[in-house]
């Protein structure tokens, strides 16, 4: 039985390994394109404003529209297929998108890679809540979250990689090197996807929790119940995490071109101090989340949860903002790395809440609705608001100047949020009694 028991504890984590590259690749795909803005720029003949729609509102479009139907599949149907039909995808547009000769082909493209990776948190969320139990959940979704979102932040020092290696290769092949890196960040997803599909097998569905409603394919009536009953707590929360990610994927999307223009970073070297200072800030971070809300919340994860994002708005994300708008190069690259040590914070909290508060049978879908407010606030706001207000900007630190304005309006929104979602904490959800049992308990 021992032996039994450290073979599907080996499986699992297994699995969330594997789950963590996938988030990690996706990253690099979506976001690799911050490196190339001003050569794609001039290639095709296009604006910063339809630059950033490519991994802004456009991209954003075509991820919300995919992700519920991605996720009724992921609820209702074979979950490891799905996810590898995902990566299959993405990883073929982002290959397709180095042969685009217009901006129409790249839209397409991205489009592409929007509907893949739509499935990925769906599928994620609900392998894990199967793989492990009820009350061993949290630790495998932090990492998985955490490991992820570090890794979006790796992406750009990868990228950076591959832009060098791309620029090495172009003279020989006659191709930009633009075009040749989209080549070489492709190349992973079809092997991870292989892997995947060896290593991982796809675990049995619970018929039902205890206390639990709606089966294994429960319905959207059944969904659409469970969420308007806890409405006051999960729309406060998706809209304060989704304006939190405003901040962090705007400057995701142009803080490598800030560097360069305002700060005359070369643009290999942008994207290898962007990475280096965000992974900084991703492992401050990361360290900092258990034990905070451990230490904010002894007999409630939840509630820890919400109180840790509260205490991040009102002390590391203000530090953001009060410094990625000025001409010192050091304070801006410190800023880097204390905007995605909040980013990364909250990152973690809200798929913490859904594992604590969602029925296994809704996690798929619940985590697309999630998704999709963090991804029309964030990703879809994010860059277009900063590119939009660096061009009704005179100063010659337009970006910078543009992400101090988007980061303090973000703040006021989450802190908003925030509060308003403790005060309806108690009346929403009960004591989490694996929690209250014990206050040694893992967050």
């Amino acid at each position: 039985m021992a032996g039994i028991d450290a073979h599907k504890e080996a499986h699992a984590w297994r699995a969330v390994a594997l789950l963590c590259c996938l988030f990690a690749l996706s990253f690099l795909d979506r976001m690799v394109l911050a490196l190339v803005v001003d050569p794609v720029r001039t290639s095709l003949g296009v604006s910063d404003t339809q630059i950033s729609l490519l991994f802004g509102l456009g991209f954003v479009v075509v991820y919300v529209l995919a992700g519920f139907p991605a996720a009724q599949l992921v609820d209702s149907g074979r979950r490891r297929q799905v996810l590898l039909g995902g990566v299959l995808l993405w990883s073929g547009a982002t290959f397709c998108s180095a042969f685009a000769a217009s901006y129409p082909m790249l839209v397409a493209c991205r489009s592409g890679v929007a509907v893949g990776e739509a499935v990925l948190m769906p599928a994620a969320m609900s392998l894990i809540s199967e793989l492990f139990t009820k009350e061993r959940r949290t630790l495998p979704t932090t990492v998985y979250t955490l490991t992820g979102v570090m890794m979006g932040a790796g992406s750009f020092i990868v990228g950076a990689g591959a832009l060098k290696l791309a620029e090495m290769i172009s003279p020989e092949v006659g191709v930009e090197p633009w075009r040749i890196m989209f080549v070489i960040v492709a190349i992973p997803g079809p092997i991870l996807a292989g892997l995947f599909a060896w290593l991982v097998k796809e675990p049995p569905r619970q018929i039902q929790e205890d206390g639990e409603p709606g089966g294994p394919t429960a319905s959207l009536a059944e969904f659409f119940s469970h969420f308007g009953s806890r409405i006051t707590l999960y729309l406060p929360i998706f809209i304060g995490t989704g304006a939190s990610f405003t901040v962090a994927l705007g400057m995701s999307a142009w803080g490598p071109t800030m560097l360069t223009r305002e700060h005359g970073v070369a643009d290999t070297s942008a994207g290898l101090f962007f990475g280096l200072f965000a992974i900084a800030g991703a492992l401050v971070g990361m360290l900092a989340v258990t034990p905070l809300v451990r230490l904010l919340g002894a007999k409630s994860r939840v509630r820890g949860a919400i109180l840790t994002a509260i205490l991040l708005n009102l002390t590391v994300l203000p530090l953001l903002a009060l410094v990625v708008g000025g001409g010192d190069t050091r304070l801006v690259l410190a800023g880097i790395a204390i905007g995605t040590c909040g980013s990364i914070a909250t990152a973690a909290f809200t798929p913490i809440i859904m594992q604590a508060v969602t029925p296994t049978p809704f996690l798929g879908r619940m985590s697309a609705l999630y998704l999709m407010f963090n991804n029309v606030l964030g990703m879809g706001l994010g860059p277009i608001l900063v590119s939009s207000l660096a061009a009704s900007s005179t100063s010659e630190r337009n970006i910078g100047e543009a992400l101090t304005i988007v980061a303090w309006s973000a703040i006021a929104v989450s802190l908003t949020c925030y509060v308003f979602a403790l005060w309806r904490l108690r009346s929403v959800v009960q004591p989490d009694p694996a929690i209250a049992a014990t206050s040694s308990q893992p967050v």
